[in-house]
């Protein structure tokens, strides 16, 4: 489904991170003198150990997603626990034979830089790094109301669709189209329903709709003076003589000199066949009957425009009656919203206004808003369980409160910095992005756990920054991240900010667990 559909980029991305960690620890070479040189199963056997503590969250994380009410998101949760869980034993089991068989015990070399370069750099830079942290955060803090929840299915679609093109366009000329709120009424509630009824007073509302309206008289004083300047008119014969022509293309010219839009083009116009009619020497008679004689018709349309007729209400059609009224007498009403629905803030204030008076009220907007709801309900619940299980977690494989805090508080940074560039690039959530933030912490708990573990190893942020653990993990990030910015390619809209807010938020995980966290660690003087 929208959301499941992310399952295939996420088992390869997260497939060749444990890859990567597996290869760069079987090739790492000696880093503390004092110690003797690990043998290669036993590096093995300590990555593995690592890699199983990493994945247990992140499989957690998506278990959580299957009690939830969101189909696409319990679905998803389903498949990626399954997928890591056969991903996790591959690697430490599958990958590490292949290497003893295609090797042989020959020595194996992972990319060499200038390891500290990094570490110093971030070191030397540490005070403005946090007072730029801090910045952002109460940057982030103060606009965090410019991201909004975007229910509108229809901007989950590929907007180069025919059909979504046309959806739009028919939007913009009536906002109200496909977005109105139906309510059912018994016939008693339904004939104390009129424009006086205290829902009309909100200001979310415009105006309703029932199959009653059908046989109310159209009033209008437009339409009443226009019937009065008209009558009489048909009565009456229009002399054929040359100074009614005169007249007549002078109150022509009149009109053509205001330049009142598509009006005077069409009264030039009018000027130009009534003169070249005179040129050719056409009876006055001949350019009466061209121009009125229709005349009298259009009279008499429009003095029955608000007549209705005897017979009407057995004219109207069984399928079309059936869709405001039941059989037992009940009545649909339909309620017309006063803003423009495609604005999510205006379409959950209107559903709300509705829901006040009609709690059981149903419609596109109703659906919309409270399908939403269920969404955010869901993310919040899997985020809640995740969490949870994540704290006891890292108290169990940490025994180190200081620690748990510092894994905390890097993914906290990396929600912080990722909502700072939702609000920079004006990205909203909807139905398919929203799975990045619990992500952030299911999947972006791994790098802050293989950094501290290595440190826990060494008790030296030096030597951490001399092993590949840093590069192993820089690298194996990346493949996540750009596993996951190709769905950003599909054309679908919501497959696409998928893609976008998951290398946002997993980027800015990478960049937490391997800058902010070294410093943290370093000013904390973690033992």
């Amino acid at each position: 489904n929208l959301i499941s559909v992310a399952f295939a980029v996420l088992f390869i991305g997260l497939s060749v991170d444990y890859g990567i960690q597996v290869c760069s620890r079987v090739s790492e070479k000696k880093i503390d003198l004092q110690k003797k040189n690990t043998q290669p199963k036993d590096k093995l056997f300590s990555i593995a150990k690592i890699l199983f503590i990493a994945s247990i969250p992140s499989i957690v994380g998506f278990i959580s997603f299957i009690p939830t009410d969101y189909v696409g998101l319990s679905e998803l949760g389903i498949i990626s626990a399954i997928g890591l869980m056969v991903g996790l034993i591959l690697n430490i089991i599958f990958l590490p034979s292949l290497i003893k068989i295609v090797f042989n015990n020959m020595e194996i070399n992972f990319l060499t830089y200038k390891k500290l370069n990094l570490m110093n750099f971030i070191f030397r830079f540490q005070k403005s790094i946090i007072v730029l942290l801090i910045l952002i955060s109460i940057f982030s803090f103060i606009n965090i109301k410019k991201i909004q929840f975007d229910s509108d299915a229809l901007n989950l679609k590929d907007q180069n669709l025919q059909s979504v093109k046309l959806a739009k366009k028919l939007i913009e000329q009536n906002p109200t189209s496909d977005y109105i709120a139906s309510i059912i009424l018994p016939p008693k509630e339904f004939q104390d329903f009129n424009k006086n009824h205290q829902i009309f007073e909100d200001e979310n509302i415009k105006s309703f709709f029932s199959f009653q309206k059908i046989f109310e008289k159209y009033n209008s004083d437009e339409l009443e003076y226009l019937k009065f300047l008209l009558s009489g008119s048909s009565k009456k014969k229009t002399s054929s003589q040359n100074n009614e022509i005169e007249r007549f293309l002078k109150l022509l010219n009149i009109i053509n000199e205001k330049k009142i839009d598509d009006i005077s083009i069409k009264a030039n116009k009018l000027i130009n066949i009534v003169t070249n009619l005179e040129k050719n020497n056409f009876s006055l008679k001949f350019i009466e009957d061209l121009l009125f004689k229709e005349f009298d018709g259009l009279i008499s349309y429009i003095n029955n425009i608000n007549k209705i007729p005897k017979n009407f209400s057995e004219k109207i059609p069984n399928n079309f009656r059936d869709r405001y009224i039941s059989n037992d007498n009940y009545e649909r009403v339909e309620l017309f919203p006063a803003k423009d629905l495609s604005i999510p803030k205006n379409l959950k204030d209107f559903s709300l206004s509705v829901e006040k008076h009609f709690p059981f009220a149903t419609g596109m907007p109703i659906i919309q808003f409270n399908a939403g709801n269920v969404v955010i309900e869901s993310f919040v619940k899997a985020l809640t369980i995740s969490l949870t299980f994540l704290i006891v977690f890292l108290i169990i494989i940490f025994r180190n409160f200081r620690l748990v805090f510092l894994c905390f508080i890097t993914l906290i940074c990396a929600c912080i910095l990722t909502i700072f560039f939702m609000i920079l690039l004006s990205v909203n959530f909807n139905f398919a992005n929203m799975i990045a933030i619990p992500l952030i912490f299911s999947l972006g708990i791994s790098y802050p756990i293989y950094l501290i573990k290595r440190y826990e190893d060494y008790r030296d942020m030096e030597k951490v920054f001399l092993s590949n653990t840093p590069l192993a993990i820089f690298f194996s990030g990346l493949t996540t991240i750009f596993s996951f910015s190709t769905l950003y390619l599909s054309s679908h809209e919501g497959t696409s900010s998928m893609g976008m807010l998951l290398f946002i938020s997993l980027l800015n995980t990478l960049v937490s667990s391997l800058i902010l966290l070294p410093i943290f660690l370093k000013n904390l003087k973690i033992k």
